[in-house]
């Protein structure tokens, strides 16, 4: 959730009673109440790179200036100056894990791990890596992805290694990840899709012949259990163990998918380019 603007905007929703918000004040409007922070009302920078909500209500805002709790009315700084174990300021993505913490990505710093108070710090000597973080993933059985610049890596059981055994599947430039309904992991990378249907398989697929692989930039399984490779050049279907473009694609093809979102309705893509 990036706010590229000057301002960071919030829409305030009704949640649980007892929220650190003072939503009893908000239970009489009938209508969404949307009003905008800056740094005059105590945030350390107008660029906001994430935001999550805690159980109890509180917002959690991840910027290049300090990691802040938001209780509605005011600002919570947490920094390298005021904080043990936070290594620099730039926090760049959030996840809240239940039951085990509120994991804050940093910029070429790995990760900090945040539990009952407690900020823990895990780089190059934990088994992790102090590369950039673009996406956190967890998967139903508790396991929780990070993608990097250097690879993909996986915290289970209180550690964190390397997913990819090998080391040319280790090399692999990973683009995105997802859990699909069989519980299984599907894997977007440089140089094609990603099955892992159990820790000893693997099973990767590409779009065209080796020397003309489109990149999979992201994949998705659709409500009805279609896998969609998002690519350099338009939207895949995974067929009997290929991917093939399908008609009702054409429209976008030679377009780079960069993200599917799907509701009841329809599919809608979001792409980068003309």
């Amino acid at each position: 959730m990036t706010k590229k603007g000057i301002l960071l905007l919030i829409f305030l929703f009704l949640a649980e009673a007892g929220s650190a918000f003072q939503l009893p004040l908000l239970q009489h409007l009938d209508s969404l109440v949307a009003r905008s922070w800056s740094i005059e009302d105590g945030l350390p920078v107008n660029s906001v790179n994430w935001v999550q909500q805690d159980s109890l209500g509180y917002l959690w805002i991840a910027t290049y200036d300090g990691l802040v709790r938001f209780d509605g009315l005011n600002f919570e700084i947490y920094n390298y100056a005021n904080t043990p174990g936070m290594p620099h300021n730039r926090a760049t993505q959030i996840h809240i894990q239940k039951g085990v913490g509120m994991w804050v990505a940093l910029e070429y710093g790995g990760v900090m791990l945040i539990k009952d108070g407690s900020f823990h710090h895990f780089g190059n000597e934990d088994g992790f890596t102090n590369s950039d973080i673009t996406k956190i993933y967890e998967a139903s059985d508790g396991r929780v992805f990070f993608i990097t610049l250097l690879g993909l890596y996986v915290y289970e059981d209180g550690q964190f290694s390397r997913y990819f055994k090998n080391d040319a599947d280790a090399k692999k430039q990973v683009r995105d990840l997802i859990e699909d309904d069989q519980h299984t992991i599907w894997v977007a990378t440089n140089s094609g899709l990603i099955h892992i249907p159990n820790e000893h398989d693997l099973q990767i697929y590409t779009t065209r012949t080796k020397q003309e692989i489109n990149q999979v930039i992201t994949v998705h399984q659709t409500q009805d259990g279609t896998i969609l490779a998002g690519t350099s050049s338009g939207v895949y279907e995974l067929h009997n163990n290929r991917l093939i473009e399908v008609e009702k694609y054409k429209l976008l093809k030679g377009k780079p998918i960069m993200q599917f979102y799907e509701d009841a309705q329809v599919m809608l893509y979001f792409t980068k380019g003309a």
